[in-house]
């Protein structure tokens, strides 16, 4: 059953909240001026499991999402928890926000902190924005994005995939660092850098794809401990030619789309 919900204050804001039929726990909100997102979303912040986000946001709007995915700005996390695979899981504090859809959503550049030191940029996914969001499952990038920074998703363990915007040119170091649910990647057309130990401890990834016949920058290690059952997705036979005679290809399976 469709139901809009109006929140105290929304035309001052100068924005929309609209609950969706998707079920409980499934929002859209529509922002117009940044740092007003937490106000929108008001009493359903720490019930609501999937959000799509539109329009400018900051950095109080980022350190607000980053609560709903169960941390804070100093990445605070609710204990350690060591599984069957002999590693150490982190478990959320709060909230339940599983899944962000901002490809709608352009951030925008501010003073406010998103992270400990750290402000937004027009269009970057800084160093450490997503950084040890233990609710998230699936985080769909702003399509305006150019750059994802240093340790973006750093142990977001239960992060499941990743498509990387078409506009952005790098991807930091460590960027999926501890990843350990990571199982599909895809690069878009513009990445031209891959920074060192990008996919450290992502041991469950189990395709790549890179949208671009161009074999991008690749720092050290970035691959080392993606296992060799992981394949290679590339768009044409000539891609796949100049990615196996990358070193940091070795071993994997490449195979061309098209």
């Amino acid at each position: 059953m469709n139901f809009f919900t109006k929140k105290q204050g929304i035309l001052s804001l100068c924005a929309s909240f609209l609950l969706f039929p998707a079920g409980l726990g499934a929002a859209e909100i529509v922002v117009e001026t940044p740092g007003t997102l937490s106000e929108l979303v008001g009493d359903e912040k720490e019930t609501m499991e999937s959000l799509k986000v539109s329009g400018p946001i900051n950095g109080d709007d980022i350190a607000f999402l980053r609560e709903m995915m169960g941390t804070d700005m100093g990445g605070m996390f609710g204990g350690l928890e060591m599984k069957e695979d002999g590693k150490y899981w982190y478990t959320p504090i709060g909230c339940s926000l599983a899944s962000l859809d901002l490809s709608e959503a352009q951030i925008v550049a501010g003073d406010a902190e998103y992270y400990s030191g750290k402000v937004t940029e027009n269009d970057a996914v800084g160093d450490n924005m997503f950084e040890m969001c233990l609710n998230a499952k699936t985080i769909l990038l702003p399509e305006t994005s150019s750059v994802v920074g240093n340790f973006a998703f750093g142990s977001s363990m239960y992060l499941e995939s990743m498509v990387i915007p078409d506009g952005v040119q790098s991807v930091g170091k460590s960027a999926f660092i501890s990843c350990y649910s990571l199982k599909q990647v895809t690069f878009g057309t513009g990445v031209t850098s891959i920074g060192s130990d990008v996919f450290y401890q992502c041991s469950a990834l189990e395709s790549i794809t890179f949208k671009s016949e161009t074999v991008p920058e690749i720092g050290n290690n970035a691959f080392a401990d993606v296992p060799e059952t992981c394949v290679i997705y590339v768009p044409t036979e000539a891609a796949k030619a100049a990615f196996a005679a990358d070193p940091a290809f070795a071993g994997f399976t490449i195979e061309a789309e098209s």
